[in-house]
């Protein structure tokens, strides 16, 4: 599956996560991701979260950080479309008021 589609028409990036974000992927992953923002200066970045089947502590540190980032550089984060089990774990640490999380309906259009 991509992990990474481009929409530079709608001035966002979307990043399509899947499978399983836990502490031994989460260096090979941030820098995935800042490579990608690097090259593709956009305003907005939409995470789909559709095919994300588990999260551990290190993934919700990942989030954390990532809005950080993009606040510190004006950018914004919508997090789209969590599984059942991810929009509940957000939920429990309230983070569902932290990020601005959307369901349903496809994210942005691939390039």
């Amino acid at each position: 599956m991509e992990r990474f589609s481009i929409n530079e028409a709608a001035a966002s990036i979307t990043i399509r996560m899947n499978g399983e974000i836990v502490m031994d992927v989460i260096r090979e992953l941030r820098g995935e991701v800042a490579l990608y923002l690097q090259e593709y200066d956009l305003e907005t970045v939409v995470v789909d979260l559709g095919d994300l089947e588990f999260m551990d502590s290190s993934g919700i540190g990942f989030f954390i950080g990532l809005k950080k980032q993009l606040q510190k550089e004006a950018r914004t984060l919508r997090l789209h479309n969590p599984s059942p089990a991810i929009a509940k774990l957000f939920c429990m640490l309230k983070l569902d008021e932290y990020f601005q999380m959307e369901t349903g309906g496809p994210a942005a259009q691939s390039a």
